[in-house]
């Protein structure tokens, strides 16, 4: 991650769009590109939240670059892993973040949003990009409500 001079760096117009356009064509008041360091996640451009920065182990993308899916959290305040993170701290209950990972295969952070409603996600409704990684659907589910979702495209509920 360092040897890629992105963390700590200020704010990037290129970043600062992507984000922009993910918060309006997804209805998303908070979205943001984190990227996830030894010790933390680092807010590389977001709307919608001040929060520049949280401890690791607090945050969602922790989890969400272990796999090559959609990470879901359906409610950050009712999941005993977030419960007392600065995201659910901030009033943010959803969550549903996608790993960034370089074309050598290492996480770097995720690019994540939160709804004005909530989502339901299905395998037919997660777009993946063409060369994603990942290769077939699947949803499982981890502690405190948390889904894993490898599929085809987001369905707004």
């Amino acid at each position: 991650m360092r040897d890629l001079n992105l963390l700590d760096t200020s704010p990037s117009d290129s970043f600062d769009r992507l984000t922009r356009l993910a918060s309006k064509l997804l209805n998303a008041p908070v979205s943001t590109i984190s990227l996830t360091d030894r010790d933390r996640q680092w807010f590389k451009s977001k709307a919608g939240v001040d929060i520049t920065e949280i401890p690791r182990e607090q945050a969602p993308c922790n989890y969400a670059i272990r796999d090559n899916g959609i990470f879901v959290v359906p409610d950050l305040q009712a999941d005993p892993r977030f419960i007392d993170s600065a995201l659910a701290q901030a009033g943010i209950r959803f969550y549903a973040g996608a790993p960034l990972f370089t074309r050598q295969g290492y996480g770097l952070g995720t690019r994540w949003c939160v709804p004005l409603s909530r989502w339901r996600i299905s395998s037919a409704t997660v777009s993946l990009p063409k060369g994603s990684r990942r290769k077939r659907p699947m949803i499982s589910s981890a502690p405190g409500g948390a889904q894993k979702a490898k599929a085809t495209s987001w369905q707004g509920r």
